[in-house]
C-alpha cells in the first residue's frame, strides 16, 4: 500500500512539473505546434510526463534493485536504454496522434494558423529526449537512495529479530549438557537391554537437537546439513507409529545440494507443518518433500494430504509458517518466491530461493 502511494505522489509531481512548464501567460504559449489556445499543449505535456514517469519508475523501483543490487551493471544499462528508447518512441507516436486530433500541422515545413495569428507568443521546449534522459538520471539517483534506505531498515530489522530470538531462546533454553548427558544415559540403557530401535531413535533425536542448539547459531549452513536435519526429524516422527503402520513420507534431493548454503532452520518448519497435518494418528496420509538446487536457485516443495486434524493441533498451528515468511523477507528480500496451493485433498508449498544473491 505504501509503495502504491509513493508511486502515485511521484506521478502527480511529474504531471504537475510538466503542466506547470506550459502555464497560461499573458501571451499564447506554444510547445512546437501544440498550444494553449486549443488546449493541445496540456495533453502533450501529460504525454511527456507519462513517458518520463515510466522511465523514472522502471529505473528506481525495478532495475536498481534487480540489477544493480546484484552488480549486473551491463544488464541495468541495457534495460534502462531500452526503456528510454521505448518511452521516447511512444511519446513521439502519441504526439503524432494529438496533432491529427487537433488538426495541427504534421509536415516539416507546415506552419500553424495560430502561429500566424499570434506572432507575439511564448515558446516552451518540446524536446522529449532531454526530458527522458533527466528522468533516467533522477530515477537512478532516487532508486539508489531508496535501496540504501530499505537495506538499512532490513538490516536493522534483522538485528532486532536476532535480539528477540536470542531472548526467546534464553527464556526457553534447558541446559544442553544436561540434556545430552541424559540422552547418553538413556541410550546406554537401550543398549544394555538390546533395544536397537530405541537406541537408533535416541541417536536421531540427539543429532537433530545438536544441530538445532549448536550448529544453527550462524548466518548460513550447508544446504546438505539442513536437508539431513529434515531427514532426522522425519525419522523421529516415525517413532510414534507401530511397525505395521506404513507411514508414507518421501524426501528427494537433486542437483548441487552439497555445494550450496542457506539460512539455518528455514526449511524444517514447512516439513513439520506437513507431517502434522498430512499424517493422522494411525499413520494414514502422505507427505512429499523435494529439494532441487542448481547454480543459483533452490527450489523446495512440500506436499501433504489433508487428514482429520485434531482441535489441539488447529489451535497451536500457524505460528511457525508466519515466522518463516518473516525470516524470508528479512534474509532474502526480493530473492525468494513463496507460493501456497490448497485444495480439498492436499496442501502444497513451493519455495524458490536465490542462494547466490
Amino acid at each position: 500500500m505504501k509503495r502504491h502511494i509513493e508511486k502515485g505522489v511521484i506521478a502527480l509531481l511529474f504531471a504537475g512539473a510538466c503542466i506547470a512548464s506550459v502555464y497560461r501567460s499573458n501571451r499564447p504559449v506554444f510547445m512546437g505546434e501544440f498550444n494553449n489556445i486549443d488546449g493541445s499543449v496540456y495533453w502533450a505535456a501529460i504525454v511527456r510526463a507519462c513517458a518520463a514517469f515510466a522511465i523514472f519508475g522502471a529505473v528506481s523501483f525495478a532495475y536498481v534493485g534487480r540489477f544493480l543490487g546484484k552488480k549486473r551493471i551491463t544488464a541495468f544499462a541495457a534495460a534502462s536504454l531500452l526503456t528510454v528508447i521505448a518511452a521516447t518512441a511512444a511519446a513521439y507516436a502519441l504526439d503524432r496522434v494529438l496533432l491529427h486530433v487537433y488538426n495541427l500541422p504534421t509536415g516539416p515545413n507546415e506552419i500553424s494558423d495560430k502561429m500566424v495569428a499570434y506572432p507575439m507568443r511564448e515558446a516552451r521546449s518540446a524536446a522529449v529526449v532531454p526530458i527522458n534522459l533527466i528522468a533516467l538520471g533522477l530515477g537512478l539517483l532516487y532508486g539508489l537512495s531508496r535501496d540504501w534506505v530499505l537495506t538499512f531498515q532490513k538490516r536493522r530489522d534483522i538485528v532486532l529479530e536476532r535480539v528477540r530470538a536470542d531472548a526467546a531462546f534464553l527464556r526457553s533454553q534447558i541446559n544442553p549438557h544436561f540434556f545430552f548427558n541424559s540422552l547418553n544415559n538413556i541410550y546406554a540403557i537401550t543398549q544394555r537391554n538390546d533395544d536397537d530401535e530405541a537406541g537408533r531413535a535416541i541417536v536421531k533425536l540427539s543429532e537433530l537437537m545438536r544441530y538445532m542448539i549448536y550448529e544453527c547459531d550462524v548466518d548460513r549452513i550447508p544446504l546438505a546439513r539442513e536437508i539431513e536435519s529434515i531427514e532426522n526429524f522425519v525419522d523421529v516422527c516415525r517413532l510414534k507409529y507401530s511397525r505395521d503402520d506404513e507411514v508414507d513420507i518421501a524426501i528427494a534431493r537433486e542437483g548441487r545440494i552439497n555445494g550450496s548454503e542457506i539460512a539455518p532452520l528455514l526449511l524444517l518448519p514447512f516439513v513439520e507443518n506437513a507431517v502434522k497435518h498430512g499424517i493422522d494418528g494411525k499413520g494414514r496420509g502422505w507427505v512429499r518433500v523435494s529439494a532441487r538446487a542448481d547454480e543459483e536457485f533452490l527450489r523446495f516443495r512440500v506436499e501433504n494430504s489433508k487428514c482429520g486434524v485434531r482441535e489441539t493441533v488447529r489451535r497451536h498451528s500457524g505460528v511457525g509458517l508466519p515466522n518463516v515468511r518473516r525470516r524470508l523477507e528479512l534474509l532474502y528480500p526480493r530473492r525468494h518466491e513463496l507460493a501456497v496451493h490448497e485444495t480439498d485433498e492436499e496442501y502444497r508449498v513451493d519455495l524458490a530461493v536465490d542462494l547466490e544473491g
